[in-house]
Formats: C-alpha cells, structure tokens, sequence
C-alpha cells in the first residue's frame, strides 16, 4: 500500500467511523446514561495499571540479559505481587461479572475509548512508517 492510498484509507475511516463513534456518545450524553467524567479517569488509571504491568515484566527480562543491576528478592516479590494486583483489577474492570456487577454504559464507553485509541496510535505509527519508508524510496532514486 503506497502512502496515497493509506492517506486515502484513513481519512475514509475517519469520516465513516468517528461519525457513528460521535453520535453514539452524543445520543448516550443526551440521555443522561453515562458520566464522561469518571469514564475518562478510569481510562486513565487502566492505561497506567498496563503500562504498570509491562515496566516490571520489562524490568525482570532486562535483569535476565544482565542488562539492568540485580532486583533484590523483596523487590521482584512486590513487582509479583503488583502485577497480579493490576491483572486483577483490570479483569474485575473488564469482566464486571467476575465480582457479581453488571456491565454498565461508562465501561462499555471506556473500554471502547480506551481501545479506539490504541487503534488511532497504531495507525499513526503505520502511517510514519510508511512516510519513511516513502522518503527512503524517494531519496534511493535521487541518488
């Protein structure tokens, strides 16, 4: 795929997709559902218990390829115990049925938001490698 052609498909998607994202948020605002406000702390506090997780499971395979100094054992056993924590949490959050709760409107809302993003971001990083890869081309045929 050549970079006009993702130019072309992402400014399709975002025109027939943010729509729907919009309107849905915008019919759920209108009827007074969900509270956007905690809605956006949850999604900030599942986005720091991941990248949480992915620093100390990061940190114990630097230790590994003896990259990073020695992690005392009390230390690696609260990084243990922390990951398991946040796993937890994050399945209590994302699975509601686990603890008895139901699943309401400002998780679904989070849970989509929080993956809408991720998905935004990876498009971005796919696009900027395209782009260099294009100027790479670019500057291969000048020369």
């Amino acid at each position: 795929m050549n970079i006009k052609k993702a130019d072309q498909f992402l400014l399709i998607y975002f025109f027939i997709v943010s729509p729907f994202f919009y309107f849905s948020i915008l019919i759920q605002e209108l009827s007074g559902e969900v509270d956007y406000f905690n809605a956006i702390i949850n999604m900030s506090c599942i986005a720091s218990l991941i990248e949480d997780i992915f620093t100390f499971i990061i940190s114990f395979i630097l230790e590994k390829k003896k990259k990073r100094s020695q992690v005392p054992t009390w230390e690696k056993m609260i990084y243990i115990l922390s990951i398991f924590w946040a796993f937890f949490l994050l399945l209590s959050f994302f699975i509601p049925n686990i603890l008895g709760l139901s699943l309401m409107n400002a998780e679904i809302f989070t849970i989509v938001g929080y993956f809408v993003l991720i998905l935004i971001g990876l498009s971005i990083r796919y696009y900027s490698y395209l782009h260099s890869k294009f100027i790479q081309q670019k500057t291969k045929i000048k020369d």
